[in-house]
């Protein structure tokens, strides 16, 4: 009886004869966010293998093929040197952006709401409860106001004298 926990076995007997073999594309969704870069890398994966050129030792690619596109690694746009600590930096600072991606979303939501608050309790429909009490209304078969409103109408029929 097998455990759960149990490896799924490789289907090559050794790690030369998966060299040999062809790349996984079990990850290859998730090289790019885009669907179309990876359908262009998926193309370039089937498409870019040949011969190595002149510059390139055959003698450690014994029954490999060579890929253009995987030769130089790194090249920045901004020129910066593809040394191996910017590159690990790099990996670094992806793996944690995968492992975070919802991050950019949440901040995103926090603005959000935190802008909704500030215009809602600013709002002037938000109004103090002595202006509320000034506002109710007032049918014509009530003789006498409330207090509270009473001393505001008193207040402006004395201004007005």
């Amino acid at each position: 009886v097998e455990d759960l926990t149990d490896e799924i076995p490789t289907p090559y007997p050794n790690e030369e004869a998966a060299r040999l073999g062809p790349p996984t594309l079990a990850l290859a969704r998730l090289t790019s966010p885009s669907r179309r870069s990876n359908v262009d890398y998926v193309f370039y994966l089937f498409t870019g293998w040949m011969e190595p050129p002149a510059g390139i030792d055959p003698s450690n690619q014994e029954g490999r093929y060579f890929n253009m596109f995987h030769e130089g690694m790194v090249e920045y746009d901004d020129g910066t040197p593809a040394t191996e600590s910017q590159m690990a930096k790099d990996v670094a600072e992806f793996l944690t952006w995968t492992a975070c991606s919802e991050q950019d979303t949440r901040k995103i939501m926090t603005i959000k709401s935190v802008g909704t608050t500030c215009c809602c309790c600013s709002s002037p429909s938000s109004r103090s409860t002595d202006e509320i009490g000034r506002l109710a209304y007032l049918p014509n078969t009530i003789t006498t106001a409330p207090r509270h409103i009473r001393r505001s109408r008193t207040s402006t029929a004395a201004e007005k004298v």
